[in-house]
């Protein structure tokens, strides 16, 4: 059995994980935006505001590079930790930090069923990259899926058999709590 000292850090190290990865989202979007030439941008909590656009005209491509600045991040950091739990053996930070990063890829896991099913897609930010490139929506959102299936499956992988589940449930409590104050308490006063 592991330790409740090696959960709660487990659980720790998500709880400010979560909250730290939907930021930095964010800050994807933003740095999306300065490349584009884009003035007066900002980020919040759970958002980001596009700001005034540059004085050239506006082009497709520049809000296409806002729109995919967050999943690029999220891609980014997500293979990171991957990439690092393979060279440096499992460390719990790293995978609390490489488990919570693509849980925002779970609404795109969601997305492709209901396009297949023959629903309306949701704009979320796979599909306004889509758009801005004029590419099938389903090809980012199944390759965002499969980031979250396939970095999950490695990570998974990397803790030890015997404790595995605990671990996961001490990362998934952790996670989701912090993600419920992060959005809802936190978040909103510390970056409105």
């Amino acid at each position: 059995m592991v330790s409740k000292k090696t959960l709660a850090l487990y659980f720790l190290f998500a709880f400010l994980s979560a909250p730290a990865n939907i930021l930095l989202h964010e800050y994807g979007h933003y740095v999306g935006a300065l490349v584009s030439g884009y003035s007066n941008s900002d980020v919040h909590y759970a958002s980001f505001t596009r700001g005034d656009a540059p004085e050239e005209p506006e082009l497709d491509f520049k809000r296409g590079l806002i729109s995919i600045g967050g999943p690029l991040l999220t891609f980014l950091l997500t293979i990171g930790c991957c990439f690092y739990v393979f060279i440096k053996k499992s460390k719990a930070f790293v995978v609390a930090f490489g488990l919570t990063s693509p849980v925002r890829n779970l609404a795109s896991l969601i997305m492709v069923f209901v396009a297949v099913a023959g629903g309306d897609l949701r704009r979320n930010d796979e599909v306004k990259v889509a758009e801005f490139f004029d590419i099938d929506p389903l090809f980012p959102l199944v390759f965002s899926a499969l980031v979250l299936v396939v970095s999950w499956v490695f990570l998974v992988g990397r803790i030890d058999t015997r404790y595995r589940w605990w671990v996961l449930l001490s990362i998934v409590l952790g996670g989701a709590l912090g993600n419920v104050l992060w959005l809802t308490v936190v978040g909103p006063i510390l970056v409105p």
